[in-house]
């Protein structure tokens, strides 16, 4: 892959897939990924950052940035896109449980902070 070349979604979307495999991390109910998960999450949200600066957004390039965020527990910045995605019509019904998971997730961890204090 070139250095100045931002990786294709695919490459992307493959990363993603392994941090789950690798966390054994699922699209639902899935817990805060840890060690090499964690660090292959945080590498596919640097390059799908870059994909969107060179290439636009998409819808795919929203829902997958969508579950990256998710999964790295980062439910506000999720949510903005989710809303983001929803506005602008293309939201499928997936991506719409998707975004009132965010929402109930970032209630709750909300909660829990406060809790803790």
């Amino acid at each position: 892959m070139e250095r100045d070349r931002p990786p294709e979604i695919s490459e992307i979307r493959q990363r993603v897939l392994a941090a789950f495999r690798e966390g054994q991390l699922s699209s639902y109910e899935r817990p805060t990924p840890t060690g090499s998960a964690l660090q292959i999450l945080a590498l596919a949200k640097a390059e799908m950052e870059r994909w969107l600066e060179t290439n636009g957004e998409t819808a795919d390039a929203l829902r997958l940035f969508s579950l990256i965020l998710e999964s790295l527990t980062q439910y506000a910045s999720a949510i903005n896109i989710l809303e983001r995605l929803s506005a602008s019509g293309y939201a499928r019904r997936d991506d719409l449980k998707r975004l009132a998971r965010c929402r109930i997730s970032l209630r709750e961890s909300v909660s829990k902070a406060e809790e803790s204090r």
